[in-house]
């Protein structure tokens, strides 16, 4: 197959680097074309909604998932809103309770409190 972009005037060839860029560039874009539903897919599968998820949401559950008790996770990254298709679908997800960040801090506070008392005595 014979490609003839070139008309750059007299006595150049119809494989000029100019062309031959241009053909590969071309050639990488229909190529990639083929995967794009493939990829859109996945993309729509796995993709999770982040949006208003603080950093200290994602630092709990991966806290937590480093001292294999993720099942202890019940944040906010849990709420259906914030899942991936897949995880709704096969419900790979854990348990969503709203207070559980504020019972933490409270427990995490208490705990501190008591030590401190402890070690000022």
């Amino acid at each position: 197959m014979s490609w003839n972009l070139c008309n750059h005037g007299q006595g150049q060839s119809s494989d000029c680097n100019n062309c031959l860029l241009t053909l590969n560039f071309i050639s990488n874009i229909l190529h990639m074309r083929r995967h794009l539903p493939v990829g859109a897919l996945f993309s729509l599968y796995f993709s999770v909604d982040l949006t208003h998820v603080s950093l200290a949401e994602h630092d709990a559950q991966l806290e937590l998932f480093l001292e294999d008790r993720l099942d202890k996770y019940k944040g906010r990254l849990n709420a259906k809103k914030h899942l991936s298709l897949f995880e709704r679908l096969f419900g790979r997800h854990g348990e969503y309770d709203q207070k559980w960040a504020f019972e933490l801090v409270k427990k995490n506070m208490e705990r501190a409190l008591i030590e401190r008392s402890l070690s000022e005595s």
